[in-house]
């Protein structure tokens, strides 16, 4: 019988020295495998990572973009109620400011020219104090206070045009 059946602890050494450089080898495939496999996945998490923040930011400049606009839109509102106010109290100041000068006549032959001259000069000064206020009230207002400055111009107005029809009554 020979010895040569049995394996000799060179043999099995250079056998474990194999297995050990098979195992080496397919630890490093796992590890490649894994590395590659967590780089994709990495790469995908910030793919779509930076397509939500693109999808926010498209999304964010839609609002601003509605936004803006309908800022836009109420700056034009204003504007255009501003020259609609100035143009309506323009014209009943120069409707009243035409009352005035024909009750000037009127209002001469029923008091002195002394008392007179002092009526119509106070509704002039009265007109012309309710053009300036109305025009630097008119420039000031913003949308939220518009609406207060319209009524508090209105109510200048029914004040001189109540002051004008006292006057007539008067003649």
């Amino acid at each position: 019988m020979t010895l040569a059946a049995c394996n000799s602890p060179e043999d099995k050494m250079k056998e474990a020295e194999a297995a050990r450089i098979e195992a080496d080898k397919k630890i490093a495939e796992v590890a490649a495998d894994t590395n590659k496999k967590a780089a994709e996945v990495q790469q995908k998490a910030a793919d779509d990572t930076a397509k939500l923040a693109q999808d926010g930011a498209k999304k964010i400049d839609a609002v601003d973009a509605v936004a803006e606009k309908k800022m836009a839109e109420a700056g034009d509102a204003l504007m255009k109620a501003r020259a609609d106010l100035r143009d309506a109290t323009t014209k009943k100041l120069d409707t009243l400011d035409k009352d005035v000068v024909e009750l000037r006549a009127k209002l001469e032959k029923k008091t002195s020219k002394a008392e007179s001259d002092k009526v119509i000069a106070d509704l002039k000064a009265r007109s012309e104090a309710a053009r300036k206020s109305n025009a630097a009230d008119i420039d000031a207002a913003t949308t939220t206070t518009f609406e207060t400055v319209k009524k508090t111009i209105e109510r200048r107005m029914a004040d001189l045009d109540q002051a004008v029809t006292d006057v007539k009554k008067r003649t």
